[in-house]
């Protein structure tokens, strides 16, 4: 949607790296998918004829003159695609969620291809990019450093992504589950090893995990109130897009040389630039 009459964009550009540039791109490229893969799903689902009442008939039979690789035949000959129409209108309201998953952790792929181009990569034999608390620790040393807050912001999120790959997708409800209590305690111990203060590093534990899991359930629950069904996985989504996002941007004020003007240039908030000497203009 473009800007409301009589509102103002108090957003303003600040120069960055072409690697954060990018990441904004690519986060350009799956708000797109999302949201157009959603309206697709929503136009089949409200649009169903009658040649789709009879829910036994063969989705190929009712849907085949759509150009589709659906279709595609495999080695034998025989169409791949063998659901009734019934079994594919129940997978498509499914779809949703399925969608936000792969949304989610496709930025994740691409946030980790920002630090594998900016930062130093971290020798771990356990993978250089995780947790952020520990693997970003040298850039607490930065004229800029980076806000404990953002970094387990971001952790959070990223706690949320290994459950969904690892975990036969399944993502916390509320901050009443268990897991999370094993979640904080290992963030805990990551943050105290790279030597965070410990009053900090509770302090922002609490409120990432308040900020990610809490307000996403009690989103969920706010619509559920409306009469409305939000999957939980959207919001996570959402977040992850957010605090990666945020992450991404302290790292870009901590790396940068002073009146630096690195190749890219990105939208943002004031409130939220610290390093005024990367403002280009105003929007």
């Amino acid at each position: 949607m473009g800007r409301k009459e009589g509102t103002e964009d108090t957003r303003i550009r600040v120069a960055v790296s072409g690697s954060m540039a990018d990441l904004r791109r690519m986060q350009s490229v799956l708000n797109r998918f999302w949201q157009s893969s959603e309206l697709a799903y929503g136009y089949l689902l409200s649009t169903m004829g009658s040649e789709m009442e009879d829910e036994e008939r063969p989705t190929a039979e009712v849907l085949g003159h759509i150009q589709s690789e659906a279709w595609y035949p495999n080695n034998q000959g025989r169409i791949k695609h063998g659901d009734t129409i019934g079994q594919t209108l129940a997978q498509v309201r499914e779809n949703t969620v399925h969608v936000f998953r792969a949304t989610l952790i496709s930025f994740f792929a691409a946030f980790e291809a920002y630090l594998e181009a900016e930062v130093k990569r971290p020798k771990r034999r356990d993978g250089p990019w995780g947790p952020y608390v520990r693997s970003l620790v040298s850039l607490r040393a930065a004229d800029s450093p980076l806000p404990l807050r953002v970094v387990l912001c971001a952790d959070v999120c990223r706690e949320v992504r290994n459950r969904m790959v690892h975990e036969s997708f399944k993502v916390p409800k509320s901050l009443d589950e268990a897991c999370l209590n094993e979640w904080k305690d290992r963030l805990r111990r990551h943050a105290l090893g790279a030597d965070w203060p410990e009053r900090e590093v509770d302090e922002e534990l609490n409120y990432a995990f308040n900020h990610v899991i809490g307000q996403a359930s009690n989103l969920v629950e706010e619509a559920k109130k409306q009469d409305k069904t939000l999957s939980i996985e959207f919001f996570y989504m959402l977040f992850s897009f957010t605090n990666l996002d945020s992450l991404a941007f302290a790292i870009e004020e901590a790396i940068q040389p002073l009146h630096s003007r690195p190749g890219g240039e990105v939208l943002r908030k004031p409130e939220a630039v610290r390093r005024k000497d990367l403002v280009v203009s105003a929007a």
